[in-house]
């Protein structure tokens, strides 16, 4: 194997040719008569390096793209855990046919002041839906005033004014009623207005009040039908 001195002494000065001569010493060994020697200049091998620095830093913003992704998904997340958050925190069932129902209902939507917290109701409407309301029908809502809280449960009597005055921050208003002693007897209470409600506001019964909803529906359907249904022979 030969080395050129002069082209080698190019590469870096004295210092090369030490090592030259070094290398040229190894050489001459048996063992290594038959090697080739390749001398790389440090610009062709920045330029070798180079493919490597690029997959590197494609690696690099392949992995920068994956926390993006990440982070955008995460802020989705949260906007719908705002927009859920933002939803009502209680839906009362009320009465829109009982005039002092209303005076309590009116009362709770200026308080509410179109915040949302409290959404209302009305099952007198013709358009009531039961299964739309976890399945609380209108004799049963009629008997007792009735609301479902954000987790889908149901609150019946004293537990719902307290959840309601709660939700327009009023709480304290019914706070007492939390004491078992006195919320018993708030209980007992609020059940002697309900059984007589129907009567000391006028309207009768609540099976007169059932039976002439369905007939007046019952009316509004066959109207309906006059103008729209065709039978056939």
């Amino acid at each position: 194997m030969e080395i050129s001195r002069s082209a080698f002494v190019g590469y870096g000065g004295m210092n090369s040719v030490r090592a030259f001569q070094r290398i040229h010493a190894v050489a001459k060994l048996p063992l290594l008569s038959s090697s080739r020697l390749v001398l790389t200049h440090p610009k062709s091998r920045r330029s070798n390096l180079r493919p490597q620095v690029l997959v590197a830093r494609e690696q690099n913003n392949s992995s920068r793209d994956v926390k993006v992704s990440a982070m955008a998904s995460v802020s989705e997340s949260k906007t719908q855990v705002v927009s859920e958050t933002n939803s009502a925190q209680i839906r009362l069932l009320y009465d829109g046919e009982c005039h002092l129902c209303m005076k309590e209902v009116n009362f709770l939507q200026r308080r509410d002041a179109g915040s949302g917290k409290i959404e209302f109701v009305d099952i007198a409407a013709d358009d009531y839906d039961p299964s739309e309301n976890a399945d609380i029908e209108y004799a049963d809502a009629m008997g007792r005033i009735h609301a479902i809280k954000a987790d889908g449960s149901v609150i019946t009597g004293v537990a719902v004014f307290r959840e309601l005055y709660e939700a327009v921050g009023l709480g304290y208003i019914y706070a007492v009623t939390k004491n078992p002693f006195f919320g018993s007897l708030a209980e007992k209470a609020y059940n002697i207005w309900a059984d007589r409600r129907l009567q000391l506001t006028g309207r009768g019964d609540l099976l007169d009040v059932i039976r002439a909803r369905e007939e007046r529906i019952a009316a509004k359907e066959e109207e309906g039908c006059e103008d729209t249904c065709m039978i056939e022979y």
